[in-house]
Parts: C-alpha cells; sequence; structure tokens
C-alpha cells in the first residue's frame, strides 16, 4: 500500500507543472489507518450534531475527530443500508429531517444520524430495478428529492413513500450523435439559480433542461469532431451565481454553458476550442468559491477558476511520496472553513483561513 499522500505547493513555469519545494500538511489524514474500513473516500458531509460523515466503497463512515465508526450493510438488518458501495453525487445531508440521503449499488437509503437506522428502498420492489443505478440526488427549493438515474429524472413523493418518473420526452438535434438511452443516463442534478420551475439535468448525451411544472425538456448538445464526442458525456454539474454552469464531462473538459443564452461559450481542457483555454488534463467544477471564482480539480490539482477572466490558479498538487498524481473525488466545506477532499487514499482536511501556501498565477494557453 502506498504511504499516505503528502502535499505540494504548485508552482507554474509554463502550462505544465512543475513543483515548488515546501511540503504543505493537511490539518488531517483519515484512512485505514485510522479505521476507515477502506481508503477509497468517496464525499463527505457534516451534520446537524457536528459529525463529519464518509462516503467510502465499504459503507458509511462518521467520524468524530479521533475515531472512525462504520455502519455497513447488514443483510439480516433490515435496518442497515441499502448497499456499501456509497455513489458520491448521490450523498447529501437532509437539514429538515436530519437524515443522511445516499444511493449504493442496491438502493436508496435515508439514514438517520440520532437513531443510527436506515430507511431503505431497493430494487427487489416491483418497477424499481432503476434504484441499483442511482448517479445523483437532489434536494431542490422546494423540498423535492429528485434522482439521476440509468432510466432518467426520477422523483420521489415523500407522502406516499413512490417514485415518479420523468424519462427524457424531448426532441433530438438532427446531425448529432447523441441517443435516447444516453440522454436517459443522468448524472448530476442542479435547480437553475432564478427559476424554480428549472432543473438542469447532465446527462451522458448532452446537458438537459427540465420543466417541473410543465414536464417538459430541452437538449442541449455540442456539436464536435467524432474524436471528441466525449465533450458531451456530462458527469459534473455546478451552477454559478452568476447565470452560467460549469459541466464536468467524463474525462475530457470543463464545458461553461450560459443559462440566459442558452449556448455553450467555451472550455477548459485539452479539447479547448475555439474559445476555449488549453490544459494538458481533464479539469471538473467541484462548488462555487465566490462570486467570481469556482472551485477545480483536475489529476491531482485543487485550484480555483476565475470566472471573470476565464483562468485557473491552481492551489494544491496532491502526490504520494512517489510523486503519482493522486487525484481528488470530490471536495466539501464545512462550517468550520475546513476544506474535506476526497480520494482514493483517504480523506484530507485543510483549514482555509490558514493555509499556509502562496497563490501563483497562470494563465491558460489557448489550444489554437
Amino acid at each position: 500500500m502506498l504511504s499516505k499522500p503528502t502535499i505540494f505547493l504548485l508552482f507554474f513555469f509554463s502550462a505544465f507543472v512543475s513543483m515548488a519545494q515546501p511540503l504543505i500538511s493537511p490539518v488531517d489524514i483519515i484512512n485505514a489507518k485510522k479505521g476507515l474500513p477502506g481508503d477509497i473516500v468517496k464525499a463527505s458531509l457534516k451534520d446537524d450534531l457536528g459529525f463529519v460523515w464518509f462516503a467510502t466503497a465499504n459503507g458509511l463512515v462518521r467520524w468524530d475527530g479521533s475515531m472512525a465508526k462504520t455502519f455497513s450493510h447488514k443483510p439480516a438488518d433490515s435496518n442497515s443500508i441499502s448497499g456499501n458501495w456509497i455513489v458520491k453525487n448521490a450523498f447529501l445531508f437532509d437539514e429538515k429531517r436530519k437524515k443522511i440521503v445516499l444511493s449504493t449499488d442496491n438502493g436508496l437509503s435515508f439514514f438517520d444520524t440520532h437513531l443510527m437506522t436506515a430507511e431503505n428502498f431497493t430494487p427487489d420492489e416491483k418497477d424499481r430495478g432503476f434504484l441499483s443505478s442511482i448517479h445523483a440526488a437532489f434536494i431542490d427549493r422546494q423540498d423535492e428529492l429528485w434522482l439521476g438515474t440509468t432510466e432518467g429524472l426520477v422523483r420521489f413523493n415523500r407522502p406516499e413513500k413512490e417514485f415518479v418518473n420523468y424519462p427524457f420526452n424531448g426532441s433530438f438535434v438532427d446531425g448529432f450523435y447523441s441517443s435516447k438511452k444516453d440522454v436517459n443516463n443522468i448524472f448530476d442534478i442542479k435547480q437553475d439559480i432564478s427559476n424554480d420551475s428549472i432543473l438542469w439535468l447532465a446527462s451522458l448525451s448532452g446537458l438537459v433542461k427540465f420543466n417541473k411544472y410543465s414536464k417538459t425538456f430541452e437538449l442541449f448538445y455540442q456539436n464536435c469532431p467524432k474524436n471528441s464526442v466525449g465533450l458531451n458525456n456530462f458527469v459534473k454539474l455546478i451552477t454559478h451565481s452568476n447565470g452560467k454552469i460549469y459541466l464536468g464531462s467524463w474525462n475530457a473538459d470543463m464545458t461553461v454553458f450560459n443559462t440566459q443564452t442558452n449556448c455553450f461559450e467555451q472550455h477548459v481542457g485539452p479539447f479547448a476550442i475555439n474559445k476555449g483555454f488549453y490544459y494538458p488534463n481533464a479539469v471538473w467544477p467541484a462548488k462555487q468559491k465566490s462570486e467570481t471564482a469556482l472551485w477545480v480539480i483536475s489529476s491531482g490539482h485543487i485550484g480555483e477558476f476565475n470566472v471573470e477572466t476565464n483562468t485557473i490558479k491552481w492551489l494544491l498538487s496532491i502526490k504520494n511520496y512517489m510523486e503519482v498524481d493522486v487525484v481528488p473525488i470530490s471536495l466539501f466545506i464545512d462550517d468550520n472553513n475546513l476544506l474535506w477532499v476526497g480520494t482514493e487514499f483517504g480523506a484530507m482536511s485543510y483549514k482555509l483561513n490558514n493555509q499556509a501556501f502562496e497563490n501563483y498565477f497562470i494563465p491558460h494557453i489557448d489550444g489554437n
């Protein structure tokens, strides 16, 4: 097993990475050595009692600051979570009900953090096969729970405890490589910043606009060369207060979409085209940082994307002792201003208001 990750300051002399020597250590690194059921941490959140919870590949974990307690699936216990493989985009804390909403490879669970019990909905029940393939969970401003699955968008009817499916019923643009199957494969969900009726869906075949009142869909698909159709395989979606959407694709560019003009504006990454900004590795949006910035991640890197100047300022690079990149899986910032980074080598935390590193600015190079 590789040793715990070490954190280095990034310094760019060009568009490629060159590491500076000062070592930056996180506040803590929580992995199997500290009680996790494995090293892979997919996502993090904090509950109303102050505990930090980790979604892992081997169960749900509560971290109290010094000890880890694992809650795993037990076939003989109906109050245990539905499965152990937890999906990173379907892991959130329901503030109103004080429960963790999580999906696994065997269904949807509502985990009560006070009683330590789960209410489960599994694919064993009639017409619920999609529950074994939930990619995303999202609670909108009207307190409705939405799920992104391989069979389209699904709404959970809380009073009746039933699921309502909304398969894509929109039209396709002629000449574009898109399929109904891929459009219904939804990996992320967000509500429009200013319009409560609109949900934005990141699908494997474009960006989808869904009106939850009229139940209508509209598909937005980029016209790309055949060798870069992966640019439309969206798996991450961040809405920003500037009215734009930042999309992460399967393994390519971050794409910027303007919700006012309904147009894709630019790319950031290895396939940057037109007004794009070239960077040799895939770039994914992670979270809005401020009115002018967005947290972004790349292969082994964490930084901020300035939404006004369209430039990236890399803040951290995460490597192991063999100088191999540790890819961030997720970012979460708690109410103590701790940045939690989920990786395949454990969860790492950093105190944001006490960063011991400087910021080095490097604009991206246009790929054309």
